[in-house]
């Protein structure tokens, strides 16, 4: 007999369209008669054609319909969305292919392609869990990278399942490394507020951190130590010691410079933050 295709191709559309064409035609005439003078008889046999071609086009249509939807067409159909899926890669295709498989399995249980259908939606599962990762871990990675967070866009392109050259994988190192070492830009009165309602969980939350603070030179040195400097910022101020190294940079300032310090903040005391290990840089 041929496959159904064949069926559908070469028969039944061909009769559908010349049904369709027919009353069309029909219609017309029917239309075009109430605008001349012709017997009872002829408007009679007229309208009769019409509602019998009618139901032929009617009868035609379901047939297609029954057609389309037997086993081994809604099988077809479901292997050629896979199909498209793999080469296009749309999530609508997988979906329309587990609908697919999923129908023959379910209300066609003396199908052939039964056995065949079952193993192709196990396949389109598993494909759309992996695409679904993997827009998710995409997503994950486009946030991560929009806030400059290297470690995190590492983590989420491994869990993707990306595969990593060499040179790829020391440039993300090296990015990853670069961004641990880059200050916290952070304000002296935010900074103190921190250490006040949690010293322990501050210094646990900066401890091998550093941060960029600004302010107001207040004074350079002290009774104590030559390699201090008191900077304030909006009334805050913060005991910052410098490296040996910056004596030079320090020597050029003068009371009342606004400057940038890139340091490591150390502990409370009294009403000011003390910061080590400070560099004069700049935003």
């Amino acid at each position: 007999m041929g496959n159904l295709r064949t069926v559908v191709d070469n028969v039944r559309i061909p009769i559908f369209a010349k049904l369709v064409k027919n009353v069309s035609i029909l219609s017309l005439a029917f239309v075009l008669s109430g605008c001349n003078e012709h017997s009872d008889d002829e408007y009679n046999k007229l309208a009769t054609k019409i509602e019998r071609i009618s139901k032929e086009l009617a009868e035609t249509k379901a047939e297609l319909i029954k057609l389309r939807q037997t086993p081994e067409n809604i099988f077809r159909h479901a292997s050629d969305s896979l199909a498209a899926y793999k080469k296009f890669h749309i999530r609508s295709d997988l979906i329309e292919a587990k609908e697919g498989f999923s129908s023959v399995i379910a209300r066609h249980p003396d199908s052939k392609s039964r056995k065949d259908s079952k193993r192709l939606l196990e396949e389109a599962n598993k494909l759309l869990g992996a695409h679904d990762k993997k827009s998710a871990a995409s997503k994950q990675i486009e946030d991560a990278i929009a806030a400059g967070d290297f470690q995190k866009s590492y983590a989420a392109l491994n869990r993707s399942g990306h595969v990593f050259s060499k040179e790829e994988k020391a440039e993300w190192k090296d990015r990853i490394k670069t961004e641990k070492n880059k200050p916290i830009s952070i304000g002296i009165g935010e900074l103190i507020n921190e250490f006040e309602q949690n010293q322990l969980r501050a210094k646990k939350k900066y401890r091998r951190k550093r941060v960029l603070i600004a302010g107001e030179l207040r004074q350079i040195g002290d009774s104590f130590s030559d390699d201090m400097m008191i900077v304030r910022q909006q009334g805050r101020e913060a005991f910052a010691y410098f490296r040996k190294s910056q004596r030079k940079k320090v020597m050029m300032l003068q009371k009342g410079d606004h400057l940038y310090l890139d340091c490591r903040p150390s502990n409370l005391a009294a009403s000011y933050i003390v910061m080590i290990d400070c560099l004069i840089t700049t935003p």
